[in-house]
């Protein structure tokens, strides 16, 4: 499996360049993670929907699933629709991430394990938690790896 340590992260960082490297082809990117889809939603056992519509941000996609209703949340007083999985792909370095904030469909090790291992067949990077929450180098500008690779900026 192809699972990214600090030094990659650190060699995909860019300090121009926030969003997407100057060499991002968006369209061929955006092209490739279409056509996971049906495999992705086979792999969790849910139907995953493609939210390509991002800006202003440092990933460009995501696959995800989410509870059909809103459900109690700390500061929500209507509740929230919580996420069962999403598969995020970064601008920077092939990255993908994997998370979910349902405490009722967790995602299984084995389905997070397969998941790695499809997309790494495919040359994508898995970048894991313990990565993503270490600080950013550069505070002033994001908290931490998870929002400087797989967030709104």
């Amino acid at each position: 499996m192809k699972i990214a340590d600090m030094d990659y992260l650190l060699a995909h960082d860019s300090q121009t360049d926030w969003e997407m490297p100057a060499d991002f082809d968006y369209w061929t990117a955006l092209a490739e993670v279409r056509t996971l889809g049906s495999e992705l939603s086979a792999i969790c056992g849910h139907p995953l929907k493609l939210d390509d519509q991002v800006q202003d941000a440092s990933f460009f996609a995501d696959w995800a699933a989410y509870e059909s209703a809103p459900r109690p949340s700390p500061g929500v007083p209507s509740g929230a629709i919580h996420t069962i999985i999403c598969i995020r792909f970064s601008s920077f370095g092939r990255m993908f991430s994997i998370w979910c904030d349902s405490d009722v469909f967790p995602i299984a090790a084995d389905t997070r394990d397969r998941l790695i291992g499809y997309l790494a067949e495919r040359d994508f990077v898995f970048v894991p938690d313990s990565l993503l929450d270490q600080p950013y180098h550069r505070p002033e500008f994001a908290r931490d790896w998870q929002i400087r690779f797989f967030n709104y900026l």
